[in-house]
């Protein structure tokens, strides 16, 4: 599920651009913080760098670490040279534990 609020202040000609959570399999939840990332060098307060470039806006598609792993959603970004990488699961992860199923000794 992905929940994005956009609340739009015409008579000012601002936008307020609120955080997007993803809800995640086993994985907690993610929180996006467009603030964090609107400023970033290639992005430059232009949202068509991210929408939808890299970031589809219809529907809700589902996408796996290993998605990333080959440079889509969050993974165009985070591959250790334009931002941290992946691997770095903590940053975006704020969970305390991470449930995997492990196919030789069952959910780790």
């Amino acid at each position: 599920m992905i929940v994005i609020v956009l609340l739009f202040n015409l008579s000012a000609g601002a936008v307020n651009i609120k955080d997007v959570t993803y809800d995640t399999k086993n994985a907690g939840k993610v929180i996006f913080s467009h603030k964090t990332h609107i400023g970033v060098k290639g992005v430059d307060h232009n949202c068509k760098a991210c929408h939808d470039g890299i970031f589809a806006m219809k529907g809700s598609p589902r996408v796996t670490m290993a998605d990333m792993e080959q440079g889509k959603s969050c993974g165009a970004c985070h591959n250790g040279t334009q931002a941290f990488p992946l691997k770095d699961c903590a940053r975006c992860h704020h969970v305390k534990e991470i449930v995997y199923k492990v196919k030789a000794t069952g959910t780790t």
